[in-house]
């Protein structure tokens, strides 16, 4: 809420999933997966984003990578990107980890990858101090694994997540994204951030 009014501004939904996935069969469906087609810098700069998504996981030699439920990405550098957020000093990212039950059972490295999780959690929140830090949880059962300060003390943003209630704008993205400009007159007079597929589609 600015100066008594309510305030809706644009979060991007799975933001970094522009990124090229990294194995052949995720490239040949990655329409199932892609949610956003403009890079972190063109969903700030020309669709308004100010809020980022961004989940996280990674691979067999623990090194952070981008990912959608069985969708990975790889990831040049997430400091270079967070550094680019730092320094607009307006922007919010919820971090989350990843995660399935699949993973949990079958990958050999998976208590390195959630210490590695907490860890860049941990330095990214010291290093990067300007970004609105929130989330810090396991996809899968929502349990917290990292706490960032700025959500201890100011709470977690309000989030208007069409996915919850539509299976059609959480499973087929690239589809239901024709909608955005639907959902962007219904809840404009929502106070929070509205979490959008395709931002730069309305």
């Amino acid at each position: 809420m600015i100066n008594g009014v309510n305030k809706m501004l644009i979060g991007s939904n799975n933001s970094l999933t522009y990124l090229r996935p990294s194995s052949w069969w995720s490239r040949v469906f990655k329409w199932f997966g892609e949610c956003q087609s403009s890079t972190y810098i063109e969903q700030y700069e020309y669709c308004g984003v100010r809020l980022f998504d961004l989940r996280l996981y990674a691979n067999e030699h623990c090194h952070i990578i981008v990912r959608n439920r069985n969708f990975r990405y790889s990831i040049f550098s997430l400091y270079e990107i967070l550094s680019y957020f730092n320094k607009k000093g307006d922007v919010t990212v919820r971090i989350s980890f990843e995660a399935t039950l699949f993973d949990l059972i079958n990958d050999s490295e998976y208590s390195r990858i959630e210490e590695k999780f907490v860890q860049i959690c941990k330095i990214i929140e010291s290093i990067y101090p300007n970004i609105n830090y929130f989330g810090g949880y396991r996809s899968y059962d929502n349990k917290v694994l990292y706490k960032f300060r700025h959500e201890a003390e100011n709470g977690a943003p309000n989030i208007i997540d069409i996915t919850v209630n539509s299976w059609l704008y959480r499973k087929l993205p690239i589809l239901s994204s024709i909608r955005n400009r639907y959902y962007i007159k219904k809840y404009e007079k929502e106070d929070g951030f509205l979490l959008l597929n395709f931002v730069d589609r309305r």
